[in-house]
């Protein structure tokens, strides 16, 4: 199997090339550098999958590769996408999927309209213990769900390289919202099975860096059936690592909250595990812990993203349903782009969700 990564100035490009390689059925790897930005050394030795490597995108698309990942400057997306649409390579696009929401659903749209495989890496989705907390809410047992809380601060923007063009707002769209924040907001939506409505933000660029995008973020979002979810996102931790892959600089907590129990995780807990409590009759007031045991893999995001990308590639050879798709880096962005909206007017914003088509 011959696959492609569009991009390597993005912070997860060398992590998409460690999942090429832990998955044996990929036999060459064929990267395309981005001349319109600057981009990341590759050391052949370690990733000897790689066959070619170019800054001509059409020396990749001519290698024909069941698909690409792209790992691209948020602003250069939308023209990559549509160009590697045109020339029927599927794609697998990293978060998010363009630069806004109307990027976003130009993107999906198109593609549709040339009946390709668009997919996007909320990763997460792929975790044991986000498929359980979906299973347990779907079975009942916190009854009513009420709220949901999430809260994610990681490393400060000093230990982020300021200079990056993640922190500038012409190329990157947005901070830690866009960047960070899509995933829970895209959890939320796929545990929960239920679509957001309104939201209310209040955003600050606090730390003393030379930056122009929000690096402190609170959101209130309403779901469609009344339920009420809560996400607070920082740039923070002064001890805890530096560097875009590093598993220790993330303190997270989750908690769905219902009326009859409530599921909580957070992110550094080994094993990985969801605490449950319930009282519904079925399990007659119980309160454990429920660890998952993974299996050690190469691949970004450890075994959970490697089955991930499993899933999409078994999607691009219709063996399976996918677990992400381009639409729903429409519904995260289309939530995304009213948050930022409401935390430049102080109100509360109504959103009527986008369907599928």
């Amino acid at each position: 199997m011959d696959v492609a990564l569009f991009g390597l100035n993005h912070p997860h490009s060398l992590l998409h090339l460690d999942s090429f390689h832990a998955i044996d059925e990929i036999d060459s790897v064929f990267v395309w550098k981005d001349n319109g930005t600057d981009f990341k050394q590759i050391e052949y030795d370690k990733y000897y999958k790689v066959k070619i490597i170019s800054n001509n995108i059409d020396d990749i698309k001519k290698a024909n590769p069941l698909f690409g990942i792209t790992s691209l400057r948020h602003d250069r997306i939308k023209d990559i996408c549509i160009n590697l649409i045109d020339s029927k390579i599927n794609i697998l696009a990293e978060k998010p999927l363009g630069i806004n929401f109307n990027e976003a659903k130009y993107i999906y749209d198109y593609s549709l309209s040339k009946d390709h495989k668009l997919g996007i890496c909320y990763i997460n989705r792929a975790e044991p213990r986000v498929q359980k907390t979906k299973d347990l809410l779907k079975e009942g047992h916190c009854g009513k769900l009420h709220t949901i809380e999430m809260r994610m601060i990681t490393t400060a923007v000093d230990h982020r390289l300021p200079s990056h063009w993640l922190f500038k707002k012409k190329y990157s769209g947005g901070g830690i919202l866009i960047w960070l924040g899509c995933h829970y907001i895209d959890l939320i939506r796929y545990i929960f099975d239920d679509e957001i409505v309104s939201v209310f933000a209040e955003m600050g660029k606090l730390s003393k860096n030379d930056i122009d995008v929000e690096d402190t973020c609170s959101l209130i979002l309403r779901f469609k059936h009344g339920q009420i979810a809560t996400l607070n996102l920082a740039y923070l931790l002064t001890m805890s690592g530096s560097g875009y892959n590093n598993k220790s600089g993330y303190d997270t907590h989750v908690s769905f909250n219902g009326s009859q129990g409530r599921i909580i995780w957070s992110a550094n807990e080994q094993p990985m595990s969801l605490y449950v409590e319930s009282c519904t009759q079925n399990c007659k007031y119980i309160k454990k812990n429920i660890n998952f045991q993974l299996e050690p893999s190469q691949a970004y995001g450890g075994s959970s993203g490697e089955s991930f990308l499993r899933n999409f590639i078994n999607w691009c050879l219709n063996k399976e349903v996918p677990l992400a798709t381009g639409f729903d880096a429409v519904k995260t962005a289309q939530i995304i782009d009213a948050a930022y909206q409401s935390s430049v007017n102080g109100k509360k914003i109504n959103i009527n969700p986008c369907e599928a088509k």
